[in-house]
């Protein structure tokens, strides 16, 4: 969708995230929660390092696809922050 920008004055389209961000932070959040569990059902006896490092690693990667899936919209000349009413008018 082209639109005049309201920073740069010039005719931009708007561009958004991937889609495949926001499965990202899904995936992550589906991968860390069973993890968990079984880490904590099972105590440290009988949960190895293994789950443990593969909890951390779930966990951290819904921080990074989080943000970006939840970016908002830009130029595509300027790359400043553009609102949807800016975008409406």
């Amino acid at each position: 969708m082209s639109f005049d920008c309201p920073y740069c004055h010039s005719r931009a389209t708007r561009v958004t995230r991937s889609p495949l961000w926001k499965l990202a932070v899904v995936l992550s959040i589906a991968t860390a929660m069973p993890l968990a569990w079984l880490m904590l059902l099972g105590g440290p006896a009988f949960a190895p390092p293994l789950v443990l490092v593969a909890a951390i690693a779930a966990a951290s990667a819904f921080g990074p696809a989080y943000e970006r899936a939840t970016e908002p919209p830009t130029c595509s000349s300027c790359d400043k922050v553009v609102d949807r009413v800016a975008i409406a008018d």
